[in-house]
């Protein structure tokens, strides 16, 4: 149930941060797609350490890899990237 409100929380983070990323300038840069699977490697291992179950695996990585993109000043993403 933890892991449930924590992905929830993390959602309404992630929401309100593509809210104010819409009304921003649009010329923050995209990461590209090396990067982005870097990250998504990298956010797989979190979730693997803290027992992320399987049925919010995807909106939990999701929010790890936007996080990191936010952090180094990337454009968001929407959804996962494909290998």
């Amino acid at each position: 149930m933890k892991k449930v409100l924590l992905v929830l929380g993390l959602l309404a983070t992630f929401t309100s941060t593509c809210l104010r990323a819409a009304d921003e300038d649009m010329s923050v840069p995209a990461a590209e797609q090396e990067y982005l699977l870097e990250v998504l490697e990298s956010c797989k291992s979190m979730a693997a350490e803290d027992g992320v179950d399987a049925d919010v695996l995807n909106d939990y990585l999701l929010v790890c890899i936007n996080d990191d993109l936010e952090a180094m000043g990337y454009q968001l993403i929407n959804s996962l990237p494909k290998s």
